[in-house]
């Protein structure tokens, strides 16, 4: 299972970064579980965002750098493939409720952001159920 995160209006809450999400990055990376970033911006932008992690996301993905931005098929198809992954191993986060429909038809399980805590019980949940 790995971890797909937008950036803004995920990890960038109200013009600040989410430190609680942070925190919880930092314990799932120690945990073995990859967390990566996605959104509709510059490579630039997520790169700097994804620095704010101190190692502990793996990377990103930029419409810039995909060619398509979400809600596109093709932006989750890209990550799939990438990470050399089925659908369902994606946990996915983001404040637009259009992006998070699509990657749910793609197969991912995928869920509208409201905290990190809600994110660390739904990745409880799923690490429960995968046995890890």
């Amino acid at each position: 299972m790995v971890l797909v995160l937008d950036i803004y209006g995920v990890l960038r809450r109200n013009n600040g970064i989410d430190q609680e999400l942070l925190a919880l990055i930092k314990e799932l990376h120690e945990n073995g579980i990859d967390v990566y970033l996605a959104s509709n911006t510059s490579q630039e932008d997520a790169d700097a965002k994804m620095a704010l992690g101190n190692g502990t996301i793996k990377g990103t993905y930029c419409s810039e750098t995909i060619g398509v931005g979400k809600p596109d098929q093709a932006f989750y198809h890209y990550i799939c493939d990438d990470l050399g992954l089925i659908p369902a191993e994606i946990l996915f986060f983001d404040d637009s409720q259009q992006n998070v429909s699509c990657a749910h038809q793609m197969g991912w399980h995928a869920y509208a952001f409201t905290s990190a805590q809600d994110v660390r019980e739904k990745c409880n949940f799923h690490m429960e159920a995968l046995k890890i």
